[in-house]
């Protein structure tokens, strides 16, 4: 399995993952997930 290397500045914590999904999201988390879209990641525990 090949990993790349990445600089990870954000992990996201659920709340702010479903925030686009809400009737009404808060735009600065919006704005920020655009802003450091390829700084962010989520955590996922597989069993």
């Amino acid at each position: 399995m090949g990993y790349t290397n990445v600089s990870l500045v954000y992990l996201l914590v659920t709340n702010t993952i479903s925030e686009p999904l809400k009737t009404k999201p808060n735009l600065q988390v919006i704005k920020n997930i655009e802003r450091h879209h390829a700084q962010i990641a989520i955590a996922a525990l597989y069993q």
